[in-house]
């Protein structure tokens, strides 16, 4: 059974006690809502991990995004921690057992990046299959080179993982006049036949497909999905696509895939670290045939716009849950 923690108020307190700290830049209408709710709001978005663990036992709302993980850590640190709100689609960086035990609820906004995300995916294959960002950069400093391509048309797509984002994703690549493989540990023949799409296993979708794009649900696959072994079964030359996290992709053997050339092109939109420190991520960054993008699947106006959209009534049904907590606990 979770316990119920104590909000530390003298009685007679009303909600407007109730203080939250916003780390991340969200969507102001987030913060108005807490504001009219009553909540002091706080906002320090970047702010380090060292220093919210020093300020987190003063607040009951903490929002943020999935640059700091709110791990045991923290929520031991945040002794009156009551509500974790995380704007954005992804939870897996959050102490689930932990929050349970702790009586904290967690509001995420679940399929709010759905757009976003599938369109970014589609954007990376093109920039692989082009060499649009070499070709941009080396122009930018002098150098008139006209590189060589590939067009999608006619190319085999492995989608891997068949949620939201990756549904979308097969979505958006049907006018292209390629052939989409799905592989999905629900075994959604049904869907991915309507979505003009065959479901194989991982192996003939590996051998076949010219490009693998990870649409993998992360709070479920915890070790990395594509390792040496995977990476033997692919087409040489293969374009990999990642958009979900980087522990999908096991760093090391991404290394030795790009080495021999098993691997034409990495395409990715996360680190292994954010911002990235290991030797290997930074020596993986500099290579010509990777682009990595720092985590912007769901920076776009319209998505941050949906996040609000989505969380904000989780947020205040939350807050009604403390209210009536408070009731019952004789500090209304």
């Amino acid at each position: 059974m979770p316990i119920t923690k104590p909000l530390d108020r003298m009685p007679g307190a009303a909600q407007a006690a109730l203080n939250a700290i916003v780390v991340d830049k969200v969507d102001k209408e987030i913060v108005r809502a807490l504001r009219r709710e009553g909540v002091r709001v706080r906002e320090v978005p970047g702010i380090k991990r060292v220093e919210l663990l020093k300020e987190i036992a003063g607040y009951e709302i903490l929002i943020g995004r999935t640059r700091l993980a709110v791990d045991s850590e923290m929520i031991e640190q945040g002794k009156r921690l009551r509500i974790v709100g995380r704007a954005a689609v992804g939870t897996d960086n959050i102490d689930f057992k932990t929050a349970e035990r702790n009586g904290i609820k967690v509001v995420n906004a679940p399929g709010a990046a759905t757009e976003s995300v599938a369109e970014l995916a589609l954007t990376l294959t093109f920039m692989a299959l082009r060499g649009v960002y070499n070709g941009s950069a080396k122009l930018k400093n002098g150098e008139f080179l006209k590189n060589s391509g590939l067009e999608l048309a006619g190319k085999t797509i492995g989608i891997v993982g068949f949620g939201r984002i990756g549904s979308r994703f097969a979505e958006l690549l049907r006018p292209f006049n390629v052939t989409i493989l799905v592989n999905d540990i629900a075994k959604m023949n049904g869907e991915i036949k309507n979505a003009g799409a065959t479901s194989v296993e991982m192996h003939e979708l590996l051998a076949r497909s010219d490009i693998v794009s990870l649409h993998v649900n992360m709070e479920v696959n915890n070790g990395a999905i594509m390792d040496d072994s995977s990476f033997g079964i692919m087409k040489d030359g293969a374009i990999l696509v990642n958009t979900v996290r980087a522990k999908a992709v096991d760093m090391h053997a991404l290394q030795r895939a790009l080495d021999i050339g098993r691997l034409g092109f990495y395409a990715s939109d996360v680190l292994w670290n954010e911002p990235p420190k290991e030797p290997a991520e930074l020596e993986i960054i500099q290579r010509e045939n990777v682009l990595i993008t720092p985590h912007i699947g769901a920076q776009t106006t319209e998505a941050q716009a949906r996040v609000a959209e989505v969380m904000i009534p989780g947020l205040l049904e939350a807050l009604k849950g403390l209210a009536r907590e408070e009731v019952v606990m004789g500090f209304a």
